[in-house]
């Protein structure tokens, strides 16, 4: 069994970077407001998915706290970022640091692989899926997804 003081030290790494990211996340969306803006602007995007992306980095309850203030498309670019690129610099980051801290570097470059891979396999769907319903006569993308119309 493992012993309480190793334990209770992975627990506090990771209440440690968890209680660091919300006011970190403020501060940013406060400084960088319209540069966020403008990142979102050329992904089509608002700036609220762009700090909830940033917000994924730490933990996806951000992200899914948001989710009521995002277009549809940034709840589709943020939600599959959150499968694979999450947790980053949060909870699971404090949890490998204190069980196994050489394994640090390869889990955040992987994770980082894996949620930009994520985001751009989600940015690349989603402009297939709005080229296919252009072809079909819709005007835009989001008159399927608030209609919950699928198609393949």
């Amino acid at each position: 069994m493992i012993p309480l003081q190793q334990v209770m030290f992975v627990v506090g790494k990771i209440a440690f970077m968890l209680a660091g990211a919300y006011p970190l996340l403020a501060m940013l969306e406060r400084l960088f407001s319209n540069f966020f803006k403008k990142i979102g602007a050329r992904c089509g995007i608002d700036d609220i998915s762009v700090v909830s992306l940033l917000g994924n980095l730490a933990t996806n309850l951000l992200v899914f706290g948001n989710f009521k203030n995002m277009n549809n498309k940034g709840k589709v670019v943020c939600s599959a970022f959150a499968i694979s690129g999450a947790f980053v610099f949060g909870g699971q980051m404090g949890f490998v640091s204190g069980v196994v801290p050489s394994m640090l570097v390869p889990f955040m470059v992987s994770k980082f692989v894996a949620g930009i891979f994520g985001l751009i396999l989600a940015l690349w769907f989603m402009g297939q899926i709005a080229f296919h319903i252009r072809q079909q006569g819709f005007e835009s993308p989001s008159y399927i997804i608030n209609k919950n119309i699928l198609f393949c």
